[in-house]
């Protein structure tokens, strides 16, 4: 597998993201099709997933700077710079369903 699927300039397309983020959209898709017989909206699974989406990355972003966080001890600002790598599946994961719990 090529990690990085497209290159232009200094914009990388990486294939883990990209099938990731298709991934997120199938089970939007298929959410939105499985709750119509059930008499759930499609705008609660959007909501869902918005919820999903931002708890993850944030989650995800968070436990990458806790085991890593004598990289960013001496310039923090880089802990914002999402866009240099660095997020943790299981971050993300363990934040999504606690947000999930929490606002639904």
């Amino acid at each position: 597998m090529h990690p990085i699927l497209i290159n232009i300039g200094s914009f990388n397309l990486y294939t883990y993201g990209l099938f990731m983020a298709l991934g997120f959209l199938a089970a939007m898709q298929v959410s939105k099709i499985n709750a119509k017989p059930h008499g759930i909206s499609a705008e609660i699974i959007t909501d869902i997933f918005f919820v999903i989406l931002i708890s993850a990355l944030v989650g995800a972003r968070l436990l990458y700077v806790i085991i890593n966080f004598n990289s960013y001890r001496d310039n923090l600002l880089c802990i914002f710079q999402i866009w240099n790598g660095g997020l943790v599946f299981f971050g993300g994961f363990i934040t999504a369903v606690i947000a999930c719990v929490i606002y639904f």
